[in-house]
């Protein structure tokens, strides 16, 4: 054999083997690119489903959110309906932000706020009728309905805890709390909004 005719088989194998190195490459990458593509779409869809878990889990919040608030709002309507049938409005005292300074989510009696429910009691203890006390507490619109709500509820309270520590039978005082819906001062205003978180104290026959 000459040397021309081994030097062309040689050429020939190595072509040969270059072209399977080639085709096996490609393949792989084939294979390889399929598996990214398999991944990104399993990895899409997951993502489509917590999307969509989210999306209800929010609904069923705001649901909930809503239920909350109807509740609470034929618990108030129940409360003034039974307070209208227990009799008339004798008198009111408001303990409103100049009095009891009522901070932004806070419920305790200053000491203003004290000395004038003290003026309350005294008159009540005095005049010794046979009377019902009412406490509504009333809140401004920051924070959640929910939110106002319990708090409206934790400052009449503590009121009611106040009175009944200075000599008022608990069972002449109930409470109530409208939250944030029932505003007397502008809510966009700090001013509004300081005259919105108030008590009310009802004196009925």
């Amino acid at each position: 054999m000459g040397r021309n005719t081994l030097l062309a088989l040689l050429t020939v194998a190595l072509m040969s083997s270059g072209c399977a190195t080639k085709k096996y490459v490609r393949k792989e990458r084939d294979t390889t690119n399929k598996r990214i593509d398999s991944v990104e779409a399993s990895v899409e869809a997951n993502e489509t489903r917590i999307r969509q878990n989210e999306e209800a889990i929010g609904t069923t919040n705001t649901r909930i959110d809503k239920t909350r608030q109807e509740v609470a709002q034929v618990g108030r309507e129940a409360e003034e309906a039974k307070r209208m049938a227990r009799g008339k409005l004798l008198y009111q005292v408001i303990l409103n932000n100049n009095s009891v300074r009522f901070d932004v989510n806070e419920a305790e009696l200053t000491d203003d706020g004290k000395q004038q429910v003290l003026g309350l009691i005294q008159r009540l203890k005095t005049e010794n009728k046979n009377v019902y006390v009412e406490i509504e507490g009333h809140t401004d619109n920051t924070g959640t309905a929910e939110h106002n709500y319990d708090l409206g509820l934790t400052r009449a309270k503590a009121i009611r805890r106040f009175m009944a520590e200075e000599g008022i039978p608990l069972h002449r005082i109930g409470v109530i709390s409208f939250g944030e819906t029932r505003p007397i001062g502008d809510n966009t205003t700090r001013e509004g909004r300081a005259m919105n978180r108030r008590v009310v104290i009802s004196v009925l026959e």
